[in-house]
């Protein structure tokens, strides 16, 4: 990143219909700065947020609308799908200054007590649960969140807090422009790290590469002498945790801080949390399953070790509402089936929504759909983390999936290979939408859960689900 301090009025986003790029583009406009963007396609719930606050936005590339620009702002994943973006060509051609968001971040959202959520899932939730805490507590933090957290208006907020919470993702800052993960760029004092199992073999070629880059953070954070936060469940975990670092804390099964006496409901969850031999009382969420109760016990420990306190730990435990598009229940469709929609793109992500929705729905027929990111999907080393993904779902159905052109023909996975590769009794491969409704018409009943597992855009096929 370059450290140039000039100021800028007009900002251009190439890619503003990410989640986080476009809570910071709306932000930003309300601050007075002039903002426009562009990107493939625009999907809620960034569509909707950018509508609202009319930002200059356009699906494609127009290169002469970079030439006013002050800043041109790169996403993290555009030049992935098209490394010959022409607004990115142009941009360079006139001698702009071009940065990854993680810029604008580190400048107008990061503070002094800065807490980064780093890890394989759970980002997102811990985030929006220890910003929720924070904002109970009345610390008013600022926050960047990569998803809609239903406690707040958007995912992004900016305060004269010295606390500032984070979403800290291991991908690149911009990949092809910067391949430096973004949590690099947070100044991280505080960090969780939820799992550093493998994944974005698009950027990360082996396993031993993704881990080290976690290895770093880990590093950084030491160097500021802050504290960790380390998950005992996650794996590759044991290669972060060195045992004679100070302000080095576990947390989960045999962690410093442990949950017990979890107790499911068909409306909540409870569950007791220990601080050692100390107990720090009972909490209650509406969160579903066990990963749920792992990203409370995260943002509890080290929130109660910052000096907030527990009354006000626990009353934000128990009013959060979660997040949208993770496990959100849209409604149910005239014959009585349950939809649900959820982020999960990826095996891990999917496998521990399913996982969750069992812990409640314990007797229901569960019919999942489930479309991983297509950018992911450049590996058939991926194919061996499907095998046992759906275990806790009657039903799986893939759909066709989008293969990007500049994958090598031998690498490139299709909606059949998932399937192939799927150990499951009753598994369909749909390319068609109308076959996909058909299906859902046939089977849906009031005992029946209808799962959309996908980063992507189905909210038509949601919406025909609904009406069925």
């Amino acid at each position: 990143m370059k450290n140039c301090h000039k100021k800028y009025n007009k900002i251009h986003f190439i890619g503003i219909g990410g989640s986080a790029i476009s809570s910071l583009a709306v932000m930003l406009k309300k601050e007075g700065y002039k903002i426009s963007g562009s990107d493939e396609k625009i999907y809620d719930p960034a569509l909707s947020l950018l509508e609202k606050n009319k930002v200059d936005w356009y699906e494609g590339t127009k290169p002469e609308r970079v030439k006013d620009a002050d800043l041109v702002i790169i996403g993290g994943s555009m030049l992935i799908k098209n490394p010959e973006n022409e607004e990115y060509l142009e941009a360079k051609q006139l001698g702009k200054r071009i940065e990854s968001f993680t810029y604008l971040v580190g400048k107008h959202i990061v503070k002094e007590e800065s807490i980064v959520v780093a890890g394989t899932y759970g980002k997102t939730t811990i985030t929006s649960i220890i910003a929720w805490i924070l904002e109970v507590a009345k610390k008013e933090p600022s926050f960047l969140i990569g998803g809609q957290p239903l406690n707040f208006e958007q995912g992004i907020k900016k305060t004269e807090s010295e606390f500032s919470v984070v979403e800290g993702d291991e991908f690149a800052a911009s990949f092809g422009f910067d391949m430096t993960p973004k949590f690099m760029y947070y100044k991280p004092k505080h960090t969780i790290i939820t799992a550093a199992q493998w994944d974005h073999l698009n950027m990360y070629s082996t396993e031993k590469a993704y881990v080290d880059a976690y290895k770093s953070l880990v590093k950084l954070t030491k160097e500021k002498n802050g504290s960790l936060y380390i998950s005992t469940q996650g794996q590759n975990n044991e290669n972060l945790v060195d045992q004679n670092q100070k302000n080095t804390f576990l947390y989960g099964t045999g962690g410093d801080f442990r949950v017990n006496n979890i107790q499911h409901q068909k409306k909540k969850t409870s569950f007791e949390i220990k601080k050692g031999q100390k107990n720090l009382g009972k909490f209650e969420t509406t969160l579903l399953g066990k990963h749920n109760i792992e990203n409370c016990l995260a943002a509890i420990s080290l929130l109660y070790n910052l000096g907030i306190k527990v009354e006000d730990i626990r009353e934000g435990i128990k009013t959060f509402k979660g997040v949208k598009r993770r496990l959100e229940i849209i409604g149910k469709n005239s014959k009585g089936a349950t939809i649900i929609d959820d982020f999960a793109h990826s095996p891990v992500k999917a496998k521990s929504t399913l996982e969750a929705l069992r812990t409640r729905y314990k007797n229901e027929k569960i019919i999942t759909f489930y479309s991983p990111r297509t950018s992911e999907m450049n590996s058939k080393k991926v194919l061996d983390w499907y095998k046992d993904v759906f275990s806790e779902s009657d039903v799986v159905i893939i759909p066709k999936i989008t293969v990007k052109k500049n994958t090598k023909k031998e690498d490139r996975v299709h909606g059949i290979d998932i399937l192939d590769a799927i150990e499951h009794k009753e598994k369909y491969y749909f390319p068609r939408q109308e076959q996909i409704i058909k299906f859902l018409k046939e089977n849906s009943g009031p005992n029946t859960l209808i799962v959309f597992m996908s980063a992507g855009d189905w909210g038509e096929l949601v919406n025909k689900t609904i009406h069925i």
